[in-house]
């Protein structure tokens, strides 16, 4: 349920390359980076501390072992555009080696042998900007495609020889949005929601082919007590109804060496 440490051990994170150019409109970066940085997040999240909410909603992990996030870091590149001040679009493509992440490598295992993972996001935020006096809120979507090797569930649970299938994908929405706010505009004082829903439709090979969080938050309700916090969150995911054997079939436990995507992860 709570999942928040380091990896309990040293390790290099980030090493990376950045710039900015048009005035900040592109960014670039290049190097050793984590996609959970900068996809599939909301600062609403770090507020539950709960692997299915902290850093990012954590159904991704399950069926797309080539996404990283802390304290794990791959090879990796991104580009970040501004069309306008409200809105953005990015992509990314990343090392998809799963085995980069353990303790023993200590995030010094540079290797690039891993599939392709590759991400991309759209998002726009109503109001914030400087001056405004509206409500804040942040939509985002996303798509990614993992290139890895995963195990077909159909066989596994009809007893068959496991059979490989390569490639899986999913689409992505999150959002917060202030409804009521405490006291003047630009405070941080409010009431808000979140929430996000995760779809990977492909049962055969992903473990979790649906996930949603939804969650309140208020922050500030007393004037003297600005920074306080209190939310509420609920998590939901439903298993891959391909990993049941059909009725009257004969049953096979399935390893979970047998399931790509199945590992530790940290906030």
């Amino acid at each position: 349920m709570q999942q928040v440490f380091g990896g309990q051990t040293y390790r290099v994170v980030h090493v990376a390359y950045q710039q900015q150019l048009l005035n900040d409109r592109v960014e670039m970066r290049v190097g050793r980076i984590a996609a959970g940085d900068d996809f599939l997040v909301s600062p609403y999240n770090y507020v539950f501390v709960q692997n299915g909410f902290d850093g990012n909603p954590v159904g991704v992990f399950f069926n797309a072992p080539g996404m990283t996030a802390y304290p794990t870091a791959t090879w990796g590149g991104l580009v970040k555009v501004r069309p306008t001040e409200r809105a953005y679009v990015m992509a990314g493509l990343y090392n998809g080696e799963t085995s980069i992440g353990e303790n023993k490598h200590h995030g010094a295992d540079w290797s690039m042998a891993g599939p392709l993972f590759a991400i991309g996001e759209a998002g726009y935020q109503v109001n914030g900007l400087p001056g405004g006096r509206g409500l804040i809120g942040n939509y985002r979507a996303g798509f990614w495609y993992d290139d890895s090797q995963f195990t077909d569930f159909t066989t596994v649970a009809r007893g068959f020889t496991p059979r490989v299938a390569r490639g899986n994908w999913g689409v992505y929405g999150l959002f917060d949005q202030v409804l009521v706010r405490f006291s003047e505009a630009g405070s941080y004082r409010g009431f808000g929601i979140t929430g996000s829903m995760l779809v990977s439709p492909d049962q055969s090979v992903s473990q979790m082919p649906f996930f949603s969080t939804a969650g309140f938050l208020v922050r500030g309700f007393f004037p003297s007590r600005p920074t306080d916090v209190g939310g509420f969150g609920v998590v939901y995911g439903r298993f891959s109804a391909d990993r049941q054997p059909p009725s009257g079939a004969r049953s096979s436990r399935i390893r979970p060496s047998e399931c790509s995507g199945m590992r530790p992860r940290s906030s």
